[in-house]
């Protein structure tokens, strides 16, 4: 990797997600309590202990993995390097070579792409585009020759612009 022009990281950080996340847990972990410890169930039609413990089990690591997400950009002389932690345990990187188009992109994170995370548009059983992005509205999207289309989220795109520009990248 090159000398970094452009190094962004962005976690969540949004308080009221994780005291939403928290709370889930903490009312599934005090079921759990009255309904295998206590033998006390919740309703008429109680889950079973194993399906509880799933539940549970499942909600509390979603939000420790919560904790860890960050999505890493970089763009330098090279190209872009980005990394969506804890999932890419390497960087994936699109050369200068390889990027047909590049520019920053204004989108709806719910009515584009369903949602914030990574998502993948298709269009009739191919993949029109991917895109990582953890908060906001705005991104780098990447025309790639081989006709994939990437968008990378950035909380900085006055930034973003201005390197591009120095890269001669964009108009």
């Amino acid at each position: 990797m090159k000398e970094i022009e452009f190094l962004e990281t962005q976690k969540i950080k949004s308080k009221i997600i994780y005291l939403i996340l928290i709370v889930i847990d903490l009312c599934l972990l005090y079921v759990c309590f009255l309904q295998i410890i206590k033998k006390s169930t919740i309703g008429t039609n109680p889950i079973s202990n194993t399906g509880l413990i799933i539940l549970t089990s499942i909600m509390i690591l979603s939000t420790i993995f919560c904790f860890f997400i960050k999505l890493k950009t970089i763009i330098n002389s090279n190209g872009i390097y980005f990394k969506y932690e804890p999932i890419h345990l390497k960087y994936k990187f699109y050369s200068w070579e390889y990027i047909n188009n590049i520019y920053l992109k204004k989108f709806s994170p719910l009515l584009d792409y369903g949602g914030w995370g990574i998502r993948i548009k298709y269009r009739i059983w191919k993949r029109k585009e991917i895109a990582y992005f953890l908060k906001g509205n705005i991104g780098i999207f990447c025309e790639i020759k081989n006709g994939k289309k990437i968008l990378i989220g950035t909380q900085e795109p006055e930034n973003v612009n201005e390197i591009l520009k120095k890269l001669n990248k964009i108009l």
